[in-house]
């Protein structure tokens, strides 16, 4: 699992700089933190740290929306029902000990600040329009006391139709499992209410790391579907920080001696920062997507072609589309792990200069080399 520590002592050490900014100058502050907003992020969730996915969201929303931040965390403040919470939770806990269910722990949460942020800009919503403001986390022993629990919390209150979701079932694709439901609280108040065992908790919090407790899952991790994310998302990673900006405060850099040669969308067999595949990857397809200076991470389903992906992206102007540096004249072509697919405007009214500076922007950005 050595290279499943890499890629955790990266975005710790992403999460560490995140942290200490404030002595940057501002855009230096907003750069680095619109980095980690299009990369970092969306890879800890990947490998399903949400703790950490949760604190770089809301670490970036504070520097690149600072009035935003405030006026959020003030009307969460004011919004935030604790006394509810309390209620709540002590509600629930009698009724657990009433049908002689055990548990490890309960305990409120509200949402994420970037999270609310994100769910009022996409869907167009004020704070209290939102279902999943107010939470309480229960973690129990089993799977069936999960359910048994469940049966429990629809008892003591109505839920709320079309917000249950059962991902102890179906987990998603970056292993999450746990039971949600929403419920109306006395003070006629949405409450969601997530359920999950202790080894689901850690898997949420952790991710990747949490099969650490575990030998024999950490034994044969290579023939799961979390050995190919870990490869991937080092791959990124190291890309990432050898072909974007160098100018900000991470310990990220490498050493310029080093003489690891590497190849899009992998490394070659003499990088060191390659592993053998050693099984068939059987989940999710991750790909780099980049349109106009920005980068970021789509997960798509497995036998997804290029033109699947401009679908549901609804993109209507014209384009031309390199994958992995090479132009792209069959949009039918299946993507796989790791590709990268630039997205650049046609430009038929500009100058052939014009053009040929744009394709070499590109190319510096896509075309890594090693002395």
């Amino acid at each position: 699992m050595e290279d499943a520590r890499a890629v955790l002592i990266k975005l710790a050490d992403r999460l560490h700089n995140m942290r200490t900014l404030d002595s940057l100058p501002k855009n230096k502050q907003q750069s680095f933190a619109k980095e980690t907003l299009e990369i970092f992020a969306p890879l800890a969730n990947q490998l399903g740290i949400l703790n950490w996915k949760e604190q770089l969201e809301n670490l970036c929303f504070k520097y690149l929306c600072p009035d935003k931040f405030d006026e959020l965390s003030t009307s969460l403040t004011e919004f935030y029902n604790r006394d509810m919470i309390a209620a709540a939770t002590r509600r629930l806990e009698q009724a657990l000990q009433v049908r002689g269910l055990s548990y490890y722990a309960i305990y409120g949460r509200h949402k994420s600040l970037y999270s609310i942020y994100s769910k009022m800009a996409r869907k167009k919503l004020v704070m209290d329009e939102i279902y999943d403001i107010h939470g309480v986390r229960v973690i129990l022993e089993n799977k069936a006391d999960c359910f048994a629990a469940l049966e429990i919390i629809h008892h003591l209150w109505p839920r709320i139709p079309g917000k249950f979701k059962d991902y102890i079932n179906s987990p998603k694709p970056n292993r999450y499992q746990s039971l949600h439901t929403v419920v109306l609280t006395e003070e006629t108040l949405p409450l969601e209410i997530q359920i999950r065992t202790r080894d689901m908790h850690l898997q949420a919090e952790f991710g990747i790391a949490a099969h650490w407790r575990y030998k024999e899952v950490a034994a044969r991790s290579c023939c799961t579907s979390v050995s190919e994310m870990v490869e991937w998302v080092r791959w990124v990673i190291t890309w990432h920080c050898q072909t974007l900006n160098t100018d900000h405060p991470s310990s990220l850099a490498r050493d310029a001696s080093s003489k690891e040669t590497h190849t899009i969308p992998s490394h070659s067999d003499a990088c060191l920062l390659s592993y053998s595949k050693q099984c068939d990857h059987k989940g999710p397809v991750l790909v780099i997507l980049l349109e106009n200076e920005k980068m970021s991470v789509q997960e798509i389903p497995q036998d997804w072609t290029i033109l699947d992906l401009l679908n549901r992206s609804n993109y209507g102007m014209p384009l031309r589309l390199r994958l992995n540096c090479h132009v792209v004249h069959n949009w039918n072509q299946e993507l796989k792990m790791g590709d990268v697919l630039e997205l650049i405007p046609s430009t038929p009214c500009k100058s052939r200069g014009y053009t040929r500076e744009l394709h070499q922007k590109f190319d510096h950005r896509l075309a890594i080399s090693q002395s």
